[in-house]
This record gives structure tokens, sequence and C-alpha cells, in this order.
């Protein structure tokens, strides 16, 4: 059983698909972690818990990482930084950007 400090924020992610349901969480991080060598920790304290999830990706994804960046950096043509100040600037005069617009802003969309 679990209690919700806010219950309002909650019901909102719950509503908006974020969660499944209430209280399920530890029980299916442990689930997935089984047969893991690293394992989740759970830190308590009164009012609030902390739970780290180590990446047992680590090893996969630094190895693959400087491949995809240079393939993006070279079919893309368009820096980070570049993109950074696109989205800065558009923020900067409309107050707002939403993600359809910054996808637009780039000429990318999901998929």
């Amino acid at each position: 059983m679990s209690a919700s400090r806010n219950p309002n924020l909650v019901q909102l992610f719950f509503r908006m698909h974020l969660t499944e349901s209430y209280g399920t969480g530890v029980g299916k991080i442990q689930r997935n972690y089984a047969g893991v060598n690293k394992r989740p920790v759970l830190e308590t304290a009164p009012g609030m818990f902390r739970v780290t999830l180590p990446n047992v990706n680590e090893t996969a994804v630094a190895q693959k990482l400087p491949e995809i960046e240079l393939v993006e950096a070279v079919e893309n043509e368009k820096s980070i930084d570049y993109e950074k100040r696109l989205h800065v600037q558009y923020v900067t005069e409309n107050n707002s950007i939403t993600q359809k617009e910054a996808e637009d802003l780039l000429e990318v969309g999901i998929t």
C-alpha cells in the first residue's frame, strides 16, 4: 500500500497514462531487475524516498555513442548548438514552444 503526499498530482499522472496503477512501481522495478547483476538501491528517510536504478546497458551505450554522434552530425549537417540557439530564439520571441513547433523548426517529426 502506498500513500501519496500529493494525491492531485498522482491522479493527474494516472489520467495522463504516465503511471499504470498506484503502488506497483517497486515490485515492477524488482521484477525487471531479476537476473541482472546490478540491483536497484532503495533508500528511505522521514518524508521521502530515493530509488537509484543502475544502467544495465552502460557498456553497450558507451561503445555505440561515438558512432551515432558522428553519423548524426554528418547526416544532419546541423550542430546541436545551432538547434539549441534556434529553439531559444523562438522561445524568446514567442514566450513558449510546443513539441510540434520545435519539430517544425528543425524540419523533423516523430516517426
